[in-house]
């Protein structure tokens, strides 16, 4: 197993360049058909999400639906991945960052309260 650099994830989402973009959909074919097996760590799907949505201006759900299918392919160990698709959610349906987001979706899934200072936060988790 190999850790998934987000450089990879970006230029196969991205496609914005030819010759890396053809190599990133390669190692991710290699995934999908069993030869390779990644691990991608909750850090890589947040710096994927920040470049996604801060340098290329990407919607909030394209973002989402984008890496939420890396979520559901063969081959891909997303670390917490069940904490990422809710945070996904979270993230496409309110203004929060994803890692507000991811916060959220922790705090939901493990019944726990979130101690914070940002009451916006704060509310919108309540609401989630």
């Amino acid at each position: 197993m190999k850790i998934l650099d987000a450089n990879i994830i970006l230029r196969f989402l991205l496609k914005d360049n030819e010759e890396l973009s053809k190599k990133a959909k390669s190692i991710l074919q290699k995934a999908v058909k069993g030869e390779e097996e990644y691990f991608i760590p909750q850090c890589v799907i947040a710096e994927v999400v920040f470049v996604l949505q801060k340098t290329y201006d990407v919607p909030r759900d394209k973002i989402s639906s984008k890496v939420y299918s890396l979520t559901c392919m063969k081959g891909l160990h997303i670390q917490d991945v069940e904490y990422i698709r809710t945070a996904l959610s979270i993230y496409s349906s309110t203004n929060l960052s994803f890692i507000d987001s991811l916060i959220c979706a922790m705090a939901k899934e493990l019944k726990v309260e979130i101690a914070s200072f940002d009451k916006d936060l704060l509310k919108k988790c309540r609401n989630q």
